[in-house]
Protein backbone atom coordinates (compact mmCIF):
# COMPACT_ATOMS: atom_id res chain seq x y z
CA UNK A 1 0.00 0.00 0.00
CA UNK A 2 2.80 2.41 0.79
CA UNK A 3 5.01 1.71 -2.23
CA UNK A 4 1.68 2.31 -4.45
CA UNK A 5 0.58 5.33 -2.60
CA UNK A 6 4.41 6.78 -3.15
CA UNK A 7 4.04 5.94 -6.20
CA UNK A 8 1.23 7.32 -7.80
CA UNK A 9 2.06 10.74 -5.40
CA UNK A 10 5.28 10.45 -7.55
CA UNK A 11 3.39 10.11 -11.46
CA UNK A 12 0.87 12.62 -10.11
CA UNK A 13 3.24 15.35 -9.36
CA UNK A 14 5.43 14.88 -12.49
CA UNK A 15 1.94 15.07 -14.30
CA UNK A 16 1.47 18.65 -12.74
CA UNK A 17 5.29 20.01 -13.41
CA UNK A 18 4.50 19.09 -17.10
CA UNK A 19 0.93 21.07 -17.23
CA UNK A 20 2.09 23.64 -13.97
CA UNK A 21 5.42 25.54 -16.24
CA UNK A 22 7.95 26.99 -13.89
CA UNK A 23 7.98 29.93 -15.29
CA UNK A 24 4.25 30.22 -14.69
CA UNK A 25 4.68 30.84 -10.54
CA UNK A 26 4.97 33.42 -8.88
CA UNK A 27 7.42 31.67 -6.58
CA UNK A 28 11.06 31.85 -7.72
CA UNK A 29 13.23 29.49 -5.59
CA UNK A 30 13.20 27.53 -8.91
CA UNK A 31 14.86 30.76 -10.47
CA UNK A 32 17.08 31.67 -7.63
CA UNK A 33 19.34 27.81 -8.49
CA UNK A 34 18.46 28.48 -12.16
CA UNK A 35 19.85 31.88 -11.77
CA UNK A 36 22.71 30.79 -9.72
CA UNK A 37 23.92 27.97 -12.31
CA UNK A 38 23.39 29.94 -15.18
CA UNK A 39 25.57 32.40 -13.89
CA UNK A 40 28.33 30.30 -13.30
CA UNK A 41 28.17 28.83 -16.51
CA UNK A 42 28.45 31.83 -18.19
CA UNK A 43 31.74 32.66 -16.29
CA UNK A 44 30.16 35.29 -13.64
CA UNK A 45 29.75 35.46 -10.12
CA UNK A 46 26.76 34.07 -9.22
CA UNK A 47 25.46 36.21 -6.37
CA UNK A 48 24.96 39.16 -8.46
CA UNK A 49 22.31 37.16 -10.65
CA UNK A 50 19.03 38.16 -10.40
CA UNK A 51 15.60 35.89 -10.29
CA UNK A 52 12.62 36.50 -12.15
CA UNK A 53 11.39 38.35 -9.33
CA UNK A 54 14.69 39.92 -9.18
CA UNK A 55 15.98 38.59 -6.28
CA UNK A 56 19.46 37.78 -5.63
CA UNK A 57 20.52 33.81 -4.39
CA UNK A 58 19.99 33.66 -0.99
CA UNK A 59 21.22 30.03 0.03
CA UNK A 60 24.65 29.03 1.04
CA UNK A 61 26.49 27.28 -1.51
CA UNK A 62 26.20 23.64 -0.82
CA UNK A 63 21.99 24.08 -1.32
CA UNK A 64 23.19 24.68 -5.22
CA UNK A 65 25.21 21.86 -5.26
CA UNK A 66 22.85 19.84 -4.45
CA UNK A 67 20.32 21.52 -6.47
CA UNK A 68 22.87 20.71 -9.77
CA UNK A 69 21.86 17.28 -10.81
CA UNK A 70 18.01 18.71 -11.11
CA UNK A 71 18.91 22.12 -12.79
CA UNK A 72 20.93 19.71 -15.06
CA UNK A 73 17.42 17.99 -15.79
CA UNK A 74 15.74 20.83 -16.30
CA UNK A 75 13.04 20.42 -13.61
CA UNK A 76 13.71 21.72 -10.23
CA UNK A 77 10.17 20.44 -9.16
CA UNK A 78 12.56 16.79 -8.99
CA UNK A 79 14.40 18.15 -6.44
CA UNK A 80 11.30 19.40 -4.12
CA UNK A 81 9.56 16.01 -4.77
CA UNK A 82 13.13 14.01 -3.97
CA UNK A 83 12.61 15.73 -0.59
CA UNK A 84 9.04 13.61 0.55
CA UNK A 85 10.42 10.58 -0.89
CA UNK A 86 13.40 10.83 0.60
CA UNK A 87 11.48 11.29 3.86
CA UNK A 88 9.05 8.33 3.49
CA UNK A 89 11.78 5.86 2.55
CA UNK A 90 14.01 6.76 4.93
CA UNK A 91 11.12 6.17 7.39
CA UNK A 92 10.50 2.98 5.93
CA UNK A 93 13.81 1.62 5.45
CA UNK A 94 14.46 2.61 9.10
CA UNK A 95 11.28 2.01 10.84
CA UNK A 96 8.58 -1.07 11.00
CA UNK A 97 5.34 0.46 11.81
CA UNK A 98 3.86 1.26 8.70
CA UNK A 99 0.85 2.27 9.63
CA UNK A 100 2.43 4.99 10.82
CA UNK A 101 4.44 6.00 8.11
CA UNK A 102 0.89 5.22 5.92
CA UNK A 103 -0.57 8.56 8.01
CA UNK A 104 2.65 10.32 7.32
CA UNK A 105 2.58 9.63 3.76
CA UNK A 106 -1.13 10.40 3.81
CA UNK A 107 -0.41 13.78 5.84
CA UNK A 108 1.83 15.20 3.32
CA UNK A 109 0.45 14.58 -0.03
CA UNK A 110 -3.00 15.37 1.14
CA UNK A 111 -1.91 18.72 3.27
CA UNK A 112 -2.33 22.70 0.94
CA UNK A 113 1.43 23.52 2.40
CA UNK A 114 3.12 20.43 1.09
CA UNK A 115 0.91 20.52 -1.99
CA UNK A 116 2.48 23.85 -2.60
CA UNK A 117 5.98 23.19 -1.05
CA UNK A 118 6.28 20.55 -4.53
CA UNK A 119 4.11 22.50 -7.28
CA UNK A 120 5.92 25.42 -7.07
CA UNK A 121 9.35 23.71 -7.00
CA UNK A 122 10.39 24.97 -3.16
CA UNK A 123 13.00 22.91 -1.70
CA UNK A 124 12.57 24.06 2.52
CA UNK A 125 10.74 20.31 3.07
CA UNK A 126 13.86 18.55 1.14
CA UNK A 127 16.49 20.82 2.75
CA UNK A 128 15.07 20.35 6.54
CA UNK A 129 15.06 16.49 5.48
CA UNK A 130 18.61 15.75 4.44
CA UNK A 131 19.65 17.95 7.99
CA UNK A 132 17.64 15.90 9.96
CA UNK A 133 18.70 12.69 8.61
CA UNK A 134 22.11 13.92 9.49
CA UNK A 135 21.01 14.77 13.11
CA UNK A 136 19.48 11.31 12.88
CA UNK A 137 23.01 9.62 11.71
CA UNK A 138 24.87 11.47 14.55
CA UNK A 139 23.15 10.54 17.22
CA UNK A 140 23.73 6.93 16.57
CA UNK A 141 27.76 7.01 15.79
CA UNK A 142 30.35 6.83 18.43
CA UNK A 143 31.22 10.73 19.25
CA UNK A 144 34.26 9.46 21.36
CA UNK A 145 35.89 7.96 18.41
CA UNK A 146 37.85 11.13 16.72
CA UNK A 147 37.94 9.63 13.33
CA UNK A 148 33.98 9.11 13.08
CA UNK A 149 33.55 12.44 15.02
CA UNK A 150 35.71 14.29 12.65
CA UNK A 151 34.51 12.88 9.56
CA UNK A 152 30.46 13.51 10.99
CA UNK A 153 31.73 17.28 11.67
CA UNK A 154 33.24 17.99 7.72
CA UNK A 155 30.02 16.17 6.52
CA UNK A 156 28.19 18.51 9.05
CA UNK A 157 29.62 21.37 7.91
CA UNK A 158 29.08 21.11 4.15
CA UNK A 159 25.12 20.12 4.89
CA UNK A 160 25.05 23.63 6.52
CA UNK A 161 26.35 25.38 3.43
CA UNK A 162 22.32 24.90 2.39
CA UNK A 163 21.25 27.17 4.90
CA UNK A 164 22.55 28.85 8.02
CA UNK A 165 19.03 28.55 9.59
CA UNK A 166 20.10 25.12 10.91
CA UNK A 167 23.18 26.67 12.62
CA UNK A 168 21.15 26.94 15.96
CA UNK A 169 19.98 23.40 15.40
CA UNK A 170 23.81 22.10 15.56
CA UNK A 171 23.94 24.19 18.70
CA UNK A 172 21.19 22.61 20.43
CA UNK A 173 22.23 18.92 19.52
CA UNK A 174 26.23 19.82 20.46
CA UNK A 175 25.25 21.13 23.82
CA UNK A 176 22.78 18.55 24.56
CA UNK A 177 25.40 16.33 23.60
CA UNK A 178 27.85 17.76 26.41
CA UNK A 179 25.28 18.18 29.14
CA UNK A 180 24.03 14.39 28.76
CA UNK A 181 27.95 13.86 28.82
CA UNK A 182 27.69 12.11 25.77
CA UNK A 183 30.74 13.72 24.54
CA UNK A 184 33.56 15.32 26.03
CA UNK A 185 34.41 18.89 25.88
CA UNK A 186 37.05 18.37 23.66
CA UNK A 187 36.18 16.44 21.78
CA UNK A 188 32.35 18.61 21.49
CA UNK A 189 35.61 21.62 20.20
CA UNK A 190 36.90 19.25 17.63
CA UNK A 191 33.38 18.22 16.29
CA UNK A 192 32.46 22.20 16.03
CA UNK A 193 36.13 23.07 14.45
CA UNK A 194 35.49 20.38 11.81
CA UNK A 195 32.11 21.87 11.40
CA UNK A 196 33.49 25.29 10.57
CA UNK A 197 36.24 24.19 8.69
CA UNK A 198 33.98 22.52 5.95
CA UNK A 199 31.87 25.36 6.17
CA UNK A 200 34.35 27.65 5.34
CA UNK A 201 35.52 25.67 2.63
CA UNK A 202 33.02 25.73 0.63
CA UNK A 203 33.04 29.26 0.42
CA UNK A 204 36.63 28.85 -1.04
CA UNK A 205 36.37 29.06 -4.53
CA UNK A 206 34.30 32.34 -4.73
CA UNK A 207 36.99 34.05 -2.52
CA UNK A 208 40.02 32.38 -5.39
CA UNK A 209 37.88 33.79 -8.47
CA UNK A 210 35.73 36.14 -7.30
CA UNK A 211 37.26 38.09 -3.57
CA UNK A 212 36.31 41.42 -4.81
CA UNK A 213 32.49 40.88 -5.53
CA UNK A 214 32.21 38.50 -2.65
CA UNK A 215 32.51 41.51 -0.55
CA UNK A 216 29.96 43.08 -2.10
CA UNK A 217 27.56 40.86 -2.53
CA UNK A 218 27.41 36.89 -0.62
CA UNK A 219 24.65 34.83 1.30
CA UNK A 220 25.26 36.96 4.24
CA UNK A 221 24.66 39.95 3.24
CA UNK A 222 21.57 38.93 1.25
CA UNK A 223 20.03 37.42 4.10
CA UNK A 224 20.98 39.55 6.74
CA UNK A 225 19.34 42.53 4.40
CA UNK A 226 16.11 40.91 3.04
CA UNK A 227 15.20 38.60 5.75
CA UNK A 228 16.27 39.10 9.57
CA UNK A 229 19.09 41.75 11.27
CA UNK A 230 21.98 39.96 11.84
CA UNK A 231 21.30 41.26 16.16
CA UNK A 232 19.09 38.55 15.92
CA UNK A 233 21.51 35.33 15.11
CA UNK A 234 22.14 35.77 19.21
CA UNK A 235 18.47 35.83 20.13
CA UNK A 236 18.30 32.20 17.89
CA UNK A 237 21.70 31.27 19.88
CA UNK A 238 19.70 31.87 23.09
CA UNK A 239 16.74 29.90 22.17
CA UNK A 240 18.99 27.35 21.21
CA UNK A 241 20.86 27.07 24.41
CA UNK A 242 18.16 27.29 26.46
CA UNK A 243 16.16 24.30 24.31
CA UNK A 244 19.23 22.34 24.85
CA UNK A 245 19.18 22.25 28.86
CA UNK A 246 14.90 20.39 28.61
CA UNK A 247 15.98 17.97 25.78
CA UNK A 248 16.39 14.89 26.91
CA UNK A 249 17.46 12.06 24.82
CA UNK A 250 17.35 11.49 20.72
CA UNK A 251 13.84 12.09 20.30
CA UNK A 252 13.51 14.92 22.39
CA UNK A 253 16.58 16.50 20.38
CA UNK A 254 14.34 16.30 17.28
CA UNK A 255 11.28 17.31 18.16
CA UNK A 256 12.95 20.27 20.08
CA UNK A 257 14.82 20.79 17.37
CA UNK A 258 11.34 20.74 15.38
CA UNK A 259 10.03 23.76 18.02
CA UNK A 260 13.67 26.03 17.43
CA UNK A 261 12.78 26.00 13.61
CA UNK A 262 9.58 27.20 14.63
CA UNK A 263 10.46 29.68 16.91
CA UNK A 264 13.03 31.41 14.20
CA UNK A 265 10.36 31.25 11.69
CA UNK A 266 7.84 32.82 14.13
CA UNK A 267 10.39 35.62 15.42
CA UNK A 268 11.47 36.54 11.77
CA UNK A 269 7.98 36.86 11.22
CA UNK A 270 6.87 39.25 13.97
CA UNK A 271 9.67 41.13 12.97
CA UNK A 272 8.72 42.13 9.90
CA UNK A 273 5.00 42.55 11.28
CA UNK A 274 6.50 45.04 14.05
CA UNK A 275 8.33 47.28 11.33
CA UNK A 276 5.68 47.24 8.57
CA UNK A 277 2.34 45.42 9.79
CA UNK A 278 0.45 42.50 9.33
CA UNK A 279 -1.55 43.58 6.43
CA UNK A 280 2.17 44.41 4.01
CA UNK A 281 4.35 41.95 5.66
CA UNK A 282 1.79 39.22 4.90
CA UNK A 283 0.16 40.01 1.79
CA UNK A 284 2.73 41.83 0.10
CA UNK A 285 4.72 38.76 0.34
CA UNK A 286 7.70 40.58 2.59
CA UNK A 287 7.79 37.82 5.06
CA UNK A 288 7.86 33.97 3.28
CA UNK A 289 5.32 31.67 5.67
CA UNK A 290 6.33 28.82 3.99
CA UNK A 291 9.73 28.75 6.04
CA UNK A 292 7.75 27.29 9.11
CA UNK A 293 8.01 24.18 6.91
CA UNK A 294 11.55 24.02 8.09
CA UNK A 295 10.28 22.14 11.29
CA UNK A 296 7.91 19.54 9.98
CA UNK A 297 10.04 16.83 9.12
CA UNK A 298 11.51 17.07 12.83
CA UNK A 299 8.07 17.31 13.89
CA UNK A 300 6.82 14.17 12.44
CA UNK A 301 9.79 12.13 13.11
CA UNK A 302 9.64 12.58 16.73
CA UNK A 303 6.04 12.37 16.89
CA UNK A 304 4.75 9.17 15.39
CA UNK A 305 7.65 7.11 14.28
CA UNK A 306 10.53 7.62 16.90
CA UNK A 307 8.81 6.46 20.06
CA UNK A 308 11.15 3.97 21.36
CA UNK A 309 14.67 6.23 21.69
Amino acid sequence: MLFIILILYIIGMIYIFRIIPAQSLNVDRWSIITSFWDAIFNGEYPYFATSNSGNHPGPMPIYFVLALPFYLLNEIGYFSLFGVVLFIVYLMYNHKQNQEILFILLFLISTPFMLWEVTVRSTIFTNSVIILIYIIWVQKIDLSNKKKLIISGLIGGLLLSTRNVFAPVFILFLLNNLFSKRIQLKMALLWGISVSFSFLLSFLPFLILYFDDFLIMNPFIIQSTYLIPPGYIAIFIIVAISLSYISKGNRSVIFISGILLFSITLIYFIFHISQIGFKKAYFDSVVDISYFIFSVPFFLYSLQINKGQ
